[in-house]
């Protein structure tokens, strides 16, 4: 912690002049809280924040992030020891939300800074406040203490009445008589708009538009994720992309990817994916493919005629982990091409160019599934693998295709901005960032493949509707809902099941589905049965989270030992969202699979 607090200090510029730092006027002005004149009865100061009337939006947009850093560092170098602190929330509004940063300064930076902090008056919803601010607070969470209707009489018994405002039931006044002690406390109220330094699309900017030197940003973020022990990712190349990507905010930077370390594990992602078949149907049906040419930056080219896909289709034929596997499948190999274009080219390259062609695309595109599934898809991809796209060209699009946009756009992320929709001219442009011996004939360039092909068919698949034949046999899934069992799981909780398994050599089989959002899955074995927790048992199969509401989840394992087999279904990772799981387990012991391996017989057993 001592020298994270150093690596902080010397980023931030943090010298011993900072308690003589003067804030922006906005802050002194608008910024709630002050110090009072007297102490607590164990000597402590005291400190009030009277955080009901706080404009965070207004504030956030009014000054830089590094200014926001040092407020909240200077005021722990004011204290100079141990503070009792009074956070008070009357009138306090749910837009009022962003105090992770002053938690995250004190706490990390400043330990063992707080005697007591009381929470006065908390609204409603201070639960989901406190569940945002609780990851920062560390040790400080045990010395909260929250006071209602009767903290006036609770705040006596820790600090000396006359060092109480009069307002919060003491007898404390200012100079001049006021009983909110507005001498010493800035109350906040809303910031005019004459402070603003950014608009509403920009109110993170705003935060990060004032940096460190950019070479003491890149070896901080290294330090940062030096725990992952990934050697891949040390590179200055990659670390700067994830760097640029979130305008050089060290702090959502290492989130996002520690989250996509996170993702790839839970995937289980590695370099194998790009030796990974597909399933046939989206081989054969789902559209697009690579160019063999590059654009006329040295950039992939992708062509993906979107408007033929049959996604109802697609999603009855395979299951969200196939789908997602294909689309992280696509951005592996843009990686992989980029890295062999850069050392070619000597310089770097990153991103692909994607043209979409959505001539076809109609109502069937907005069936409520598919379009969720679709969306969790692009929001997966656009949060683990920045700056895969260079530029995306809509070409062709019908009248219907605003509409789907809208549903759309806000799961691209930041790759909303290299959107560009072509008119009728798309081919005189495309050509202009496409040489014509890349681009198939068909869009207006000269490429045709070995069959001499215009449309280039044997590099790009177009789609179509999805035979029957590749559909998974929903009804066979769902014939008997009897045995189905139904849970309910509530966000930050898990659920296990367990059987015993008494043959070895069985076969122990599940499907599953949930109705909103993903749910966690895995695995578990134990032979003792005193033991109760998962940390004790043997893990069989990682849990990984799975999309499963068009398609229940399958899987099967071999059994090869006697014992208790538990299946976990886990929700810790949601904070708000419960999960509607419908599960069923079978158990099939050798002797049916000898003859029949394929389908349950009389003698397998279903359990619920």
């Amino acid at each position: 912690m001592l020298a994270k607090s150093l690596r902080f200090r010397r980023l931030w510029r943090l010298g011993d002049n900072l308690s003589q730092w003067n804030p922006p006027e906005v802050l002194r002005n608008y910024f709630p809280g002050g110090w009072l004149p007297g102490c607590d009865k164990d000597g402590h100061p005291i400190r009030i924040e009277p955080m009901g009337k706080v404009d965070m939006p207004g504030i956030i947009k009014s000054c830089q992030y590094s200014e926001l850093i040092k407020f909240h560092a200077a005021i722990s170098e004011k204290a100079e020891k141990v503070y009792t602190f009074l956070y008070t929330y009357y009138r306090f509004g749910r837009s009022r939300l962003g105090f992770s940063v002053e938690a995250g300064v004190q706490e990390q930076n400043y330990p063992a800074l707080f005697n007591n902090i009381f929470i006065i008056n908390p609204p409603m919803f201070f639960s989901q406040i406190f569940s945002i601010v609780k990851p920062f607070l560390h040790s400080s969470a045990d010395k909260i203490i929250i006071l209602k209707d009767d903290y006036r009489e609770e705040l006596r018994k820790y600090i000396p009445v006359e060092n109480i405002p009069a307002c919060y039931g003491g007898s404390l006044v200012d100079a001049d008589g006021d009983e909110h002690c507005r001498q010493w406390i800035t109350y906040g109220n809303q910031v005019p708009q004459n402070y603003y330094i950014s608009d509403d699309s920009a109110i993170i900017s705003a935060m990060k538009s004032k940096h460190p030197p950019l070479n003491l940003i890149l070896d901080e973020f290294k330090e940062r994720i030096n725990d992952l022990m990934l050697q891949d990712n040390y590179d200055n190349e990659t670390c700067m992309k994830w760097l640029k990507c979130y305008d050089f905010d060290l702090i959502q930077a290492e989130e996002m990817f520690r989250r996509n370390v996170e993702f790839k594990q839970i995937w289980r992602l590695d370099d194998s994916i790009l030796h990974w078949i597909p399933p046939l149907v989206l081989q054969k049906y789902f559209p697009g493919g690579w160019l063999p040419g590059v654009d006329r930056d040295g950039h992939p080219v992708r062509l993906e005629p979107l408007g033929n896909i049959d996604f109802r289709g697609i999603m009855h034929s395979c299951t969200f982990s196939d789908l997602l596997r294909f689309h992280v499948k696509v951005a592996e190999e843009n990686i992989n091409k980029c890295k062999k274009l850069s050392s070619k080219a000597g310089r770097s390259i990153e991103g692909y160019t994607l043209i979409v062609d959505l001539k076809g695309l109609n109502r069937s595109f907005l069936w409520g599934p598919g379009i969720t599934v679709f969306n969790e898809m692009l929001s997966l991809i656009a949060n683990n693998y920045p700056s895969s796209l260079k530029v995306i060209y809509l070409i062709r699009s019908p009248p219907i295709f605003p509409v789907i946009y809208n549903l759309c756009k806000s799961f691209l992320g930041r790759d909303t901005a290299k959107v560009k929709l072509l008119g009728s001219d798309y081919k005189e442009t495309l050509l202009k960032v496409i040489n014509p011996n890349t681009l198939p004939k068909y869009y207006g360039g000269n490429l045709k493949d070995s069959d001499s092909d215009e449309k280039c068919s044997e590099w790009i698949c177009y789609g179509g509707e999805v035979p029957h034949s590749y559909y998974i046999n929903q009804n066979a899934s769902l014939q008997d809902d009897l045995n189905w069992q139904n849970v309910v799981i509530s966000a930050g909780l898990s659920f296990k099941a367990e059987y015993p398994v008494d043959v070895k050599g069985s076969i122990f089989r599940w499907k599953f589905r949930c109705k909103k959002h993903d749910i966690g899955f895995g695995v578990y074995f134990k032979k003792n049965l005193k033991i109760n927790t998962l940390q004790n048992m043997k893990n069989l199969i990682p849990v990984e989270r799975h999309s499963c509401r068009v398609i229940p989840e399958r899987g099967s394992l071999y059994c090869e030992d006697v014992g208790i087999y538990a299946l976990v279904f886990d929700n810790s990772y949601s904070y708000f969202n419960w999960k509607d799981v419908s599960y069923q387990i079978e158990i099939i012991e050798p002797r049916v699979t000898e003859d029949n391996d394929s389908k349950l017989t009389s003698d397998s057993y279903t359990l619920g």
